[in-house]
């Protein structure tokens, strides 16, 4: 499955190059999709990108970061919340401080990753125990798939920041490929080192199994130290989507759909989301809510690829492997779990209501008449 997803993940990072190298301005999926679909598809991916792809996914780190903290549930959810305003202050206010710290603790983590991962082929040993396996449901895989995917977000995140780079139309497709191959490699070794590191029914089914993980392997002092790796990692991630997501909000204001604001403004809208959403949902359902609505918006961001003049496309099987594994896992999670479903439509669709009521009138540009702008 991490294979899978990492195949996926590296369409869709070749998939946004191409994207980058035709457009290479900031924006992300909204500005693609506004100049190359339809300025009403753009708004609706940028009203998802505000809430689910960067408030959302801050949300979910800041959840997972609660999981791993083990204090009294007030206090983690103090330390949860205060974590989102401080960065957004980091990234809003203190831009290049912010992008040092970012850049200084993905490299620790790494370096982590690798020194964990060498331990675990020292003194790991195949599992000895075989599961039993669950019945065979087919829909089962492509849900998997999601779920796995979702820890391959941020993987382009490169294409909101584009105009910030030296040589956007060559720096940022770089970026996506370079970036999402590491991460790829580091995903697919610290797997193999967990399954090697404690029996099958003890990794089963655990919410913190890379602490169970590690205290099979090295004991409480590497248990400790893997939970500092993860919530480093929580951290970054969190950093990340602070740096990213407000710059789609100002673009946004920039095009007249949302109130001019500047990057500080921004940066207090997407914190104020997410911590509306740390606070009153749950690590499971904020998990298959995200998975299922930015499964939705990337792969229709990715079918604009085709949508660009035949000399630009590149290689068009690769969006057509993104687009299609993409979808055929978000039709598996609407099939199995429905709830999580209306949420992510709905979501969607109260984007779509806000074009049509505000804005429908005032830009009926047809596709080409963007693309001409």
């Amino acid at each position: 499955m991490w294979v899978a997803a990492s195949l996926l993940a590296l369409a869709g990072a070749y998939s946004f190059g191409v994207l980058a190298r035709a457009i290479p301005k900031s924006g992300g999926e909204y500005l693609y999709l506004s100049r190359l679909i339809h300025p009403g598809a753009g708004f609706i991916a940028g009203w998802v990108s505000m809430i689910a792809a960067f408030a959302g996914a801050e949300a979910y780190a800041a959840l997972t970061l609660m999981e791993y903290l083990h204090l009294d549930p007030a206090l983690e959810m103090a330390v949860a919340v205060g974590l989102l305003v401080l960065l957004a202050f980091l990234h809003g206010v203190l831009v290049k401080a912010g992008t040092v710290l970012q850049n200084l603790t993905v490299i620790a983590k790494g370096l982590f990753i690798l020194l964990f991962v060498l331990f675990a082929a020292a003194v790991g040993e195949a599992p000895n125990d075989i599961p039993t396996p669950p019945d065979l449901n087919l829909w089962v895989w492509p849900v998997n798939l999601m779920w796995v995917s979702l820890s391959f977000t941020g993987f382009n995140s490169a294409i909101y920041v584009a105009e910030e780079a030296e040589n956007p139309r060559t720096d940022v497709p770089r970026a996506l490929l370079i970036g999402t191959l590491v991460t790829s490699v580091l995903y697919l070794l610290i797997n193999a080192a967990m399954l090697y590191s404690a029996p099958v029914s003890e990794l089963a089914g655990v919410s913190d199994i890379a602490l169970v993980s590690a205290q099979a392997l090295g004991g409480p002092g590497l248990r400790r130290a893997m939970q500092l790796l993860v919530l480093l990692s929580l951290f970054t991630l969190i950093s990340g989507m602070a740096v990213a997501g407000p710059r789609v909000v100002v673009k946004m204001g920039q095009d007249g759909f949302l109130p001019p604001m500047n990057l500080q403004s921004a940066a207090l809208v997407q914190c104020g989301l997410a911590v509306f959403m740390t606070v009153f949902s749950d690590l499971v359902h904020q998990l298959g809510y995200l998975s299922l609505t930015l499964s939705l918006t990337s792969a229709l961001a990715v079918a604009a690829v085709f949508r660009l003049p035949p000399e630009q496309r590149g290689n068009p099987f690769l969006p057509a492997i993104y687009v299609t594994g993409t979808l055929l896992s978000a039709i598996a999670s609407l099939r199995m779990e429905y709830k999580v479903g209306l949420a992510a439509l709905a979501t969607i669709g109260s984007g779509a209501l806000v074009y049509a009521i505000f804005f429908a009138r005032s830009r009926p540009g047809s596709p080409s008449e963007v693309r001409e702008e």
